[in-house]
């Protein structure tokens, strides 16, 4: 999983996490995509700030646990909105 694989290379002090974080913001990107529309943006609060402190400092153990956050985020997100569309769907 790409997440344990970044969490390894800060744990052993690798200087390469930058290849795998990108790989990370890019599946983050799609993710916000692929939930928003038109209509209704669905994102964590402060994300384009937050985002972009990961794309400038995504080296850092910091920026590697900001998109982790991102993401759990979001999976709260995506559940809440699904619960909605469920109740509203019965």
């Amino acid at each position: 999983m790409l997440e344990e694989e970044i969490r390894i290379l800060h744990v052993s002090k690798d200087n390469s996490p930058e290849a795998l974080m990108h790989e990370g913001i890019i599946l983050y990107k799609s993710l916000l995509e692929q939930c928003s529309s038109d209509e209704e943006k669905i994102a964590p609060l402060n994300n384009e700030e937050r985002l972009a402190f990961v794309e400038m400092n995504c080296r850092t153990f910091a920026a590697y646990r900001q998109l982790q956050e991102l993401f759990n985020e979001m999976q709260k997100k995506i559940a809440s909105k699904r619960a909605i569309l469920n109740r509203n769907n019965d």
